[in-house]
């Protein structure tokens, strides 16, 4: 009884509605986690792309699972476990970060930097809805007001919030709906633009 018992609570299902990301060979991209067993989830994307069999799931706290694809039908697609989880440690993962943020995509991208003092041109290495690093541009300082324009984002007034080893951490001041940044980094996927991922 008790074995049959442990046999349906690992293949039970949970409904979810989660925020993570999957990072495929060279680059991430945003989704949303429908439900999650033991044995696997559920995730949806927000474009069209073929997603690769073998990738890596990561969760708000940071926490890595690899995951292989079963199956996929549009948009969403169903992926197994490598071994089997803790779904409470899944819908709670631990902090990786200090501090609770939002989830962070790695890309290289090439945005435009405005400000009082200059317009320039610099390398976004990560963007999240609430803000991005970008490339330390010369006069650019702590707690300074910018202007990131993001080609197929728009322009996000932002602030500088530090400066450290030839980067600037900014936060938007409105931040990016998350449907649309999902989008966005779908859309890179699918054209095959690379991120810094190493």
């Amino acid at each position: 009884m008790g074995e049959a018992g442990d046999s349906r609570s690992t293949t039970r299902h949970r409904l979810v509605y989660r925020v993570a990301k999957l990072i495929l060979a060279n680059t991430e991209l945003l989704c949303i986690v429908r439900n999650v067993s033991a044995e696997g989830i559920n995730v949806e994307i927000f474009g069209e792309l073929n997603l690769p069999t073998d990738i890596e799931i990561e969760l708000a706290g940071g926490t890595r699972i690899a995951i292989r694809k079963i199956w996929q039908r549009d948009r969403s697609s169903g992926f197994q476990f490598l071994a089997p989880i803790e779904v409470e440690d899944f819908l709670d993962p631990p902090q990786t970060y200090p501090d609770k943020r939002a989830i962070r995509l790695r890309v290289n991208e090439r945005v435009i930097i405005k400000n009082a003092k200059q317009f320039d041109r610099a390398l976004m290495v990560d963007i999240s809805v609430r803000g991005a690093k970008i490339e330390a541009l010369d006069g650019l300082g702590v707690g300074h007001d910018v202007e990131i324009v993001v080609a197929d984002l728009g322009a996000h007034k932002s602030n500088v919030r530090w400066l450290e080893d030839g980067l600037a951490g900014v936060l938007f001041y409105q931040p990016i709906r998350f449907d649309r940044l999902a989008m966005w980094s779908a859309r890179i996927a699918a054209e095959g633009r690379p991120s810094d991922i190493g």
